[in-house]
């Protein structure tokens, strides 16, 4: 039987300086990918999107519906400067998410 990899959401601060806070999240994101997670990260998977395509709501529901579908969430070290990271948190702990903290 094959072992399951385990995906897991990156979560962090995303506005303010951009290109920083997704340096952060490409640095941890290919550390936990070495360590053989499959890892979805908003900073990453999101980037070239028009974010105008969405209001801020939106994408915040489209994330938290991926939360659903992860096996555990990752908090970066910024996290709590950031209202919509602070909001992940509290969803993911609201349905039983194993929290990790970098």
């Amino acid at each position: 039987m094959e072992k399951k990899l385990k995906m897991i959401y990156l979560a962090g601060k995303l506005s303010g300086f951009k290109l920083w806070n997704y340096l952060v999240a490409w640095q941890y994101a290919r550390k936990l990918w070495r360590q053989g997670l499959i890892v979805y990260s908003p900073h990453l998977n999101e980037t070239g999107i028009n974010v105008n395509l969405l209001t801020y709501e939106e994408w915040m529901e489209r994330d938290f519906d991926v939360i659903k579908r992860v096996d555990e969430v990752y908090m970066l070290p910024n996290w709590k400067k950031s209202a919509g990271a602070i909001r992940e948190h509290f969803f993911a702990h609201q349905i039983n998410k194993l929290i990790n903290y970098l």
